[in-house]
């Protein structure tokens, strides 16, 4: 009995065996005729919004708006004083599944999570690096604000003079179902300065002319004064944007606020205030909006025409930066290098009527630290905070 045992198993393996050449014969045969199971993907409720960036002073930094304490935050276009730390934050959230279906049958759902919150930092000097901020727990939504849930605010120092833009983009988790990974990226701007940028105000507005072209007559008599208009409107322009048309015995009557004369009518000394002063302004009065409401007056002393002609396109371009809104700049960390605003008689290089170049650092137009206080998103939010810097005395 026992041999008729080994002999049926004998049997029953040589049968199995002759069943496995069986079907690699098939195989080889009819390579296409074995198929891998087919797996489909349903991607659904899939959303992947812009996260938020938040850029703090810290540890906490007066910031201030107009003199007042305003906090620690930075919104778009704050002015930094050079040396300050931040902390740039963030808030994301994701959404969207995957259910995997094979032969048909549902197995199982995928939840897409976020990966990780990339934070860019371009400084104006050097290249730019990335750091994540990366959740605790697997999740759908982060805000590195809440401590103890995510790894926590990048960090950042402003060290040199310029704009820090922070990219910040959201990153989720892979899924079958292939569904994009990123959000669109969201750039927040801080500017670093060592010279206090400073605003005309009125009832809490930034003083400005009404959007448009503005008008530069010169009278018939200085009509050798229009090359050096022509000079400082090309700077102006390549800096803010703004055309000034400059005209010779040609009133702009009907331009109203965009309407600016030269007169060469500014008193020497003894008879000014200033007894190195250059220069004055004075316009037609400020609706509460602060917006400009008359035509504009830009005087020179009459011995204008000694000066050099870059000292003259200067300070033409002076006046009509607080024709455009900015105040002096006269703190510690500004100087005839670094702003346009430092008036021309705390420059002790800068005589009215110096013949003599300026010198090669002297920039004769606005600087990045001017066009900075008034184009990218400080004019149309009249962002007016900075943070680290002392009061003034």
């Amino acid at each position: 009995m026992l041999r008729g045992l080994v002999r049926s198993s004998s049997c029953s393996y040589l049968a199995s065996a002759w069943r496995l050449i069986l079907l690699f014969v098939v195989v080889l045969m009819n390579p296409f005729e074995v198929k891998a199971q087919p797996v489909t993907y349903y991607p659904w409720g899939v959303t992947t919004p812009d996260p938020q960036g938040f850029v703090r002073a810290f540890p906490p930094a007066e910031c201030t708006v107009d003199g007042v304490a305003v906090g620690s935050s930075m919104p778009d276009g704050t002015f930094g004083k050079i040396g300050t730390s931040l902390r740039v934050d963030a808030a994301a959230s994701i959404s969207g599944w995957c259910d995997i279906y094979i032969w048909g049958q549902y197995y199982r759902t995928e939840t897409r999570n976020i990966n990780a919150v990339h934070v860019t930092t371009l400084p104006p000097i050097g290249d730019g690096n990335i750091l994540n901020i990366t959740p605790n727990t697997w999740t759908q939504s982060l805000d590195s604000r809440n401590v103890g849930t995510t790894s926590g605010a990048v960090p950042g120092l402003l060290q040199h003079e310029g704009r820090y833009r922070f990219d910040i983009q959201t990153r989720a988790m892979p899924t079958a179902c292939q569904i994009p990974m990123f959000s669109n990226v969201v750039e927040k701007l801080v500017f670093a300065t060592d010279c206090r940028p400073q605003w005309l105000t009125e009832n809490g507005n930034m003083l400005r002319p009404p959007p448009g072209d503005v008008r530069f007559n010169i009278p018939p008599e200085l009509a050798p004064f229009q090359p050096i208009a022509e000079a400082a409107a090309t700077d102006l322009y390549a800096s803010l944007g703004v055309r000034i048309i400059v005209t010779v015995g040609q009133p702009c009557a009907g331009y109203g606020a965009r309407c600016v004369t030269f007169r060469d009518t500014y008193p020497s000394p003894p008879n000014n205030q200033r007894p190195r002063g250059c220069a004055d302004h004075s316009g037609g009065g400020v609706w509460p909006t602060g917006l400009r409401a008359g035509p504009w007056l830009i005087r020179f002393r009459s011995d204008w025409y000694e000066a050099d002609f870059e000292r003259n396109q200067r300070r033409l371009a002076h006046e009509f930066l607080h024709y455009f809104g900015l105040d002096n700049r006269q703190t510690s960390g500004c100087n005839q290098n670094n702003t346009i605003m430092r008036p021309a008689d705390a420059v002790t290089t800068d005589w009215c009527n110096d013949p003599n170049p300026l010198p090669a650092t002297v920039p004769r137009g606005p600087t990045d630290n001017d066009r900075n206080a008034l184009v990218g998103p400080t004019y149309p939010t009249q962002n007016r905070r900075i943070c680290g810097f002392p009061p003034i005395p």
